[in-house]
């Protein structure tokens, strides 16, 4: 099971859909639709495995996102979320 205290503070996720909502609506007239729910860690069990996955070269997925985390303790950064690009062109 994730160590929930190595999360970073709900506060600090909050933050985040503004900033990328932000960033998105600079590029399109269409107006994007938001969802006013608040980030929750999970406190279901976790796991790293991706069944029948193959490890991949650093960009060669240049859609993906990693948010990682660097400010913890240890200072071994620790991914935390991730995304993917929807579009070609963002701006």
């Amino acid at each position: 099971m994730r160590n929930l205290n190595s999360l970073p503070p709900l506060s600090a996720l909050r933050v985040l859909p503004a900033i990328l909502a932000t960033a998105v609506v600079g590029c399109s007239s269409t107006p994007i639709p938001t969802a006013s729910l608040t980030p929750e860690a999970s406190l279901s069990e976790s796991t790293t495995l991706i069944v029948g996955g193959e490890d991949a070269t650093a960009g060669v997925w240049p859609w993906m996102v990693a948010l990682v985390d660097s400010s913890n303790r240890n200072n071994a950064a620790a991914q935390f979320c991730g995304g993917t690009l929807i579009a070609r062109i963002m701006c």
